[in-house]
C-alpha cells in the first residue's frame, strides 16, 4: 500500500514540521526534572496522527483545514506550555 500526500496540503506539512522543529529546540532550552518532553511528545503525537488521517481521506482540502494544518502546531505547542506550567 503506497500512502502519498496530496500536492495541496504539502506546503502546509513542511510549514507545519518547520514549526515542530523549532519548538522542539525551544522545548530542550526548558529546565526541569523531565517532565516536560513527554507532555510534548504526545501533544505532536496527537497533531501528526490526526495530520495524516486528514491527508489520507480528504483530496480537496478546505481553506480551514490547510490553516489548521499549518498553524494548529503553534496552537499544540502553547497549550503544551501552558499546561505544562501547572502540571
Amino acid at each position: 500500500m503506497r500512502f502519498s500526500i496530496p500536492s495541496a496540503y504539502r506546503r502546509s506539512l513542511r510549514f507545519a514540521a518547520v514549526v515542530q522543529v523549532a519548538a522542539i529546540v525551544l522545548t530542550a532550552f526548558v529546565d526541569d526534572d523531565g517532565s516536560f518532553l513527554p507532555l510534548v511528545g504526545a501533544g505532536w503525537i496527537a497533531f501528526w496522527i490526526i495530520a495524516v488521517t486528514l491527508t489520507k481521506f480528504r483530496i480537496t482540502p478546505t481553506k480551514l483545514e490547510l490553516f489548521a494544518v499549518r498553524w494548529c502546531p503553534l496552537g499544540v505547542f502553547i497549550a503544551v506550555f501552558v499546561a505544562g506550567q501547572y502540571l
